[in-house]
């Protein structure tokens, strides 16, 4: 018992409890901001892809927001490979965001020790007690922001008797003058970590602590972490796009020509910093937050201008292959739900429109005796298959990686999965017309005149159905909804009446039987492409 009691009251384990505390509160502070502001987020990166400089200023709020630069850069090589980003709009994005990372650090200096007992509880009671959902999630950042202080509030704790051990002691000592050592280590400590913030909460830790009490040391810790958070990324772009890899590039190549540039001048940057800040040494966690910041803000006013020089230096290296790689549902989008949803009612779109040609193409294979078009239809039905698959798994994913998300966000996901199954029974139907046709063609069959010209008039009808729930399911548009619900009456109408003049048909033997049992088989399933048309509108309708 008393080894273990040793171990457990040891500075590892005290300090790893402590780093991962910091971290649980770094991750409740994020998803909560995230999942309280996902549609003002989403408004505001529509606007931030306009120019590289508001792209800069994006990248710095969401990441000082997220504090997390590796989340904000993970998630912009998401949208590069998704096409939601071009590559020279991605790099604005991550210039800024290397900026808002530098803001945790002076948030860290705001002690707040004394309200922590304040924040857990006020965030506790909203998040447990009170019904709206987008007051529960601002419960969850007060909850995870007393958290974050806690674990920074421990680590330094932790970090206090190493002043007492020669060995430690020594070992910072060493690292005095040795410049390219120091930035090697805040490198990889940053990537085992994972988070450039966590990095930071030691580097703040041990000055807290009294064990830095030189800038001149920690900056090369400083450079190290701008590098080592650039590795999540391009891990994550792997299996990603060119371009995406290219974005991933541009964050490392960004970070080693800052460090490149300030390491000659690194006594001037620390003397600078001294004496444009608090001089008392007491005081060189305020000095190392400053420092981060100016050292990033300067390398972006230095690269910002230079942006396209760079991306094309960059494409020297990462060539185009003629391929299309773009993947709209990446999942490393489901960090944002409102732009995941977005990217998944875009696929939603493509695959109703490969319905709707899928339908065209059926009724142009029938009512003409066409079947060269007959490869086209099966490969999109191929499609719209797999495309429901990816969608419903994807829109899955949004749920279960925010748990807490609004209800408005949580009924669109549904709806959005019921639309997508009714696309795809709308592939379906014209499917079973197309069998229709080849047996018709195969057969040598044909139809009467009048028979002709009521598919004719049956599949023009459900044709509209079709595409008026496209524009009310694109546009939300309600009357567009109504018009299709309108058409689908008509069809009902329709069947029916055409039902029985055929039946008269066949009674006075104007059409063969086989033909007869096609011709009720495909208005019936022009019938149930009209229902399927309907159900599209009426989630239009149920949404407003």
């Amino acid at each position: 018992m008393d080894f273990l009691a040793d171990m457990l009251s040891s500075v590892p384990a005290q300090l790893g409890s402590a780093i991962f505390i910091f971290l649980f509160g770094l991750h409740f502070l994020a998803e909560g901001i995230k999942n309280a502001t996902q549609n003002k987020l989403k408004k505001f990166f529509e606007l931030a892809i306009k120019n590289r400089v508001i792209g800069a200023l994006f990248g710095t709020i969401i990441t000082g927001l997220t504090q997390s630069s590796t989340a904000v850069t993970v998630m912009t090589v998401g949208f590069v490979n998704a096409g939601v980003l071009t590559l020279l709009q991605a790099a604005s994005i991550i210039v800024g965001a290397n900026i808002g990372t530098t803001l945790t650090g002076h948030m860290m200096n705001i002690r707040f020790d004394a309200f922590i007992p304040l924040l857990m509880i006020i965030g506790g009671f909203m998040f447990l007690f009170l019904k709206k959902e987008k007051t529960k999630q601002w419960g969850v950042v007060l909850f995870g922001l007393g958290l974050f202080f806690i674990g920074l509030t421990m680590m330094s704790d932790a970090m206090r008797p190493l002043r007492y051990s020669p060995v430690f002691t020594n070992a910072l000592a060493g690292l005095e003058g040795r410049v390219f050592l120091g930035v090697l280590l805040g490198a990889g400590v940053t990537a085992l970590l994972n988070s450039s913030t966590a990095a930071k909460g030691v580097i703040l830790s041990l000055a807290y602590a009294g064990l830095i009490s030189d800038i001149h040391l920690a900056l090369p810790f400083v450079f190290g972490m701008n590098i080592g958070t650039c590795l999540t990324a391009l891990i994550s772009s792997i299996k990603a796009n060119k371009n995406a890899k290219r974005a991933a590039i541009f964050h490392l190549l960004f970070s080693l020509i800052g460090t490149l540039l300030f390491i000659p001048f690194i006594r001037q940057f620390g003397d600078l910093v001294i004496n444009y800040g608090p001089g008392d040494t007491s005081l060189v966690y305020i000095q190392v937050a400053n420092a981060h910041t100016f050292f990033n803000i300067v390398t972006a006013v230095v690269l910002l201008p230079f942006l396209t020089p760079l991306l094309k230096f960059i494409n020297l290296f990462v060539k185009e292959d003629g391929e299309d790689n773009t993947n709209i549902l990446d999942k490393r989008l489901l960090d944002n739900p409102a732009i995941a949803f977005d990217q998944a009612f875009k696929t939603s779109l493509t695959m109703h429109e490969l319905a709707l040609s899928n339908l065209e193409l059926a009724s142009n294979a029938l009512l003409t005796n066409n079947m060269k078009e007959i490869p086209k239809f099966y490969k999109n039905e191929k499609r719209i298959n797999e495309m429901e698959i990816e969608i419903t798994d994807f829109l899955s994913s949004i749920s279960s990686e925010h748990m807490h998300m609004t209800e408005a966000m949580v009924a669109k996901i549904a709806s959005l999965i019921k639309i997508n199954n009714d696309i795809e029974r709308i592939g379906d139907h014209a499917k079973n017309i197309t069998e229709s046709a080849e047996e018709f063609s195969a057969g040598e069959m044909k139809f009467t005149e009048s028979a002709l010209a009521e598919l004719t008039t049956i599949f023009s009808k459900t044709i509209d159905a079709v595409k008026s729930a496209y524009d009310s399911f694109e546009t939300n548009d309600i009357a567009k909804a109504k018009l299709t619900s309108s058409y689908e009456n008509e069809i009902d109408i329709l069947e029916d009446q055409f039902r029985d003049n055929h039946i008269k048909r066949l009674k006075s033997r104007e059409c063969s039987t086989r033909s007869g049992v096609i011709f009720l088989d495909v208005i019936s399933n022009l019938e149930r492409i009209g229902d399927h048309a309907k159900n599209i509108a009426e989630y239009v309708l149920n949404s407003n």
